[in-house]
């Protein structure tokens, strides 16, 4: 519904998916893309209190997402599950 299409970079060097959007609204170019780093934890609850939690990230992860300038930006997107299934 959004018109977004996704691509799975390879290698991916610490990238999990690319995910681009075209539109001719688009002011600076006629697509745009974000790079997208997907994790998933257990160790902090689902629903934390206050809507924000911390979450630790390897030093070499974050450096890569966290480098700047960039022509394609890059998010870290943390998925809270239930301990058990």
């Amino acid at each position: 519904a959004a018109g977004c299409s996704l691509s799975q970079p390879f290698p991916d060097n610490g990238i999990d998916w690319h995910v681009s959007h075209g539109a001719p609204a688009h002011t600076v170019d006629d697509e745009v893309t974000i790079k997208v780093q997907l994790k998933c934890t257990y160790q902090i609850p689902p629903h934390p209190a206050g809507g924000a939690f911390s979450f630790t990230l390897d030093n070499a992860h974050l450096v890569k997402l966290a480098r700047s300038p960039v022509s394609v930006h890059k998010i870290l997107v943390v998925m809270l599950v239930p301990r058990s299934q």
